[in-house]
């Protein structure tokens, strides 16, 4: 697939499945959200975080805040039709409720300014595909791969034969997870990194159903696979 003549590595919809004119790409060099068939792009370098927030709407917000108090005026001041004041009144208060409820926001964070993309619902899909941009347009190496833990033999076995074989789904954790886990004298930790080779990511539903989890299901190359020392 591309997308202004560029290879996508991975896409996403922002909304419900099959809308391509709310969509997220990611290529190479940029990140390319089509929001309102409207394509915004963002060279990684410029990224500094893709965060996901709850907003207050603004203009509904002070449109309503203007209508409502001179829909009351009017009712108790003049002699215009009072259903026609009434309903803009109720109509103003809605305005401002529904701006001060606000809605979910897709944000991309640049050096310059932050871009707000109002969403009806932020999906797991949509927070996975979003860390996995993050992983990849790190400066940070070790924020920037996926980790796993396996035993030093399997680990010893796959540079000999030059092929680490999955058989089954082999779940990825970020540096912030496995920093965490207490390795045993027979594990060892190692790492994969996303920029260095065209292995494919999936994500299923994490065990404990609130999120989604990475994973890796065909076999990686030996000389793909770092193979983390000094962990503390």
């Amino acid at each position: 697939m591309f997308v202004e003549g560029e290879a996508v590595l991975a896409f996403c919809y922002i909304g419900k499945n099959g809308d391509n004119k709310n969509v997220c790409y990611l290529t190479k060099e940029n990140l390319l959200i089509r929001y309102r068939n409207r394509l915004e792009s963002f060279n990684h370098e410029a990224i500094n975080s893709i965060s996901f927030e709850h907003k207050i709407l603004l203009f509904p917000l002070v449109i309503g805040g203007i209508i409502t108090p001179l829909s009351v005026h009017g009712l108790l001041n003049t002699f215009i039709n009072p259903w026609i004041l009434l309903i803009s009144m109720v109509s103003g208060l809605f305005l401002m409720y529904y701006g001060w409820e606000g809605s979910s926001t897709m944000t991309i964070k640049t050096k310059v300014k932050d871009y707000d993309f109002f969403i009806r619902q932020v999906s797991a899909n949509l927070k996975a595909f979003a860390e996995y941009v993050q992983h990849y347009i790190s400066d940070d190496v070790g924020a920037r791969r996926f980790y796993f833990i396996v035993n030093k033999t399997i680990w010893e076995n796959t540079k000999e034969s030059g092929l680490f074989r999955i058989s089954q789904p082999l779940n990825l954790f970020s540096w912030k997870e496995v920093r965490h886990v207490n390795l045993t004298e027979e594990e060892v930790i190692l790492a994969i990194d996303p920029t260095e080779s065209d292995f494919q990511i999936s994500f299923a539903q994490s065990p404990d159903k609130k999120g989604l989890q990475p994973q890796v299901t065909n076999s990686l190359p030996a000389g793909d696979i770092h193979e983390v020392t000094g962990w503390n």
